[in-house]
């Protein structure tokens, strides 16, 4: 699934995470803020993938898997790949804070998430192609929901939001 959001990554101790929202929410301006030992993946677009044992990888960038034409761009894409440990769901607040999600709403926030960063991809495309694609990724984010904990994310200007991160993972 290609997701509008961030990936950081915990260099101590490995963890993965996607810092997802809306368009405008400060998904690029939480990915710039995030100090050492954290790093950021990148802003914008994640790719998460299941592996054969039922694990979620993310890797970043647009280059997802509807582009991985040759098995050189596929293994480039793996060695940049890192399991995913949680989700944020972003929103702008005065005061940081972290609540876990349900799942049900998690499912439909990651539905428009997801739909944002592949609208274009189906700009005059066929309608029952469209339908079965978003039945396979409403699908595909049911099965991610119940691998992975959601959380909402409220993150302030001049707050240290990771540290709420860290509390909960």
């Amino acid at each position: 699934m290609l997701l509008h959001g961030g990936l950081a990554l915990h260099e101590s101790t490995d963890q993965g995470v996607l810092l997802v929202g809306r368009s405008g929410v400060g998904k690029t301006t939480a990915s710039r803020r995030l100090p050492p030992p954290w790093r950021s993946r990148s802003d914008d677009a994640a790719l998460v993938v299941r592996d054969a044992g039922g694990g979620y990888w993310r890797t970043p960038g647009r280059h997802g898997a509807s582009y991985c034409t040759t098995q050189r761009l596929k293994d480039a894409i793996w060695k940049k790949a890192t399991p995913l440990k949680a989700i944020f769901i972003l929103d702008q607040a005065a005061e940081d804070r972290v609540l876990p999600s349900g799942r049900g709403a998690a499912v439909c926030m990651l539905m428009e998430i997801a739909r944002q960063a592949t609208w274009r991809l189906w700009l005059g495309g066929d309608l029952a192609a469209l339908h079965a694609a978003q039945t396979q990724r409403f699908d595909n984010l049911c099965t991610l929901v119940q691998a992975a904990p959601v959380y909402l994310l409220d993150v302030s200007l001049g707050g240290e939001f990771w540290i709420e991160m860290e509390k909960v993972l």
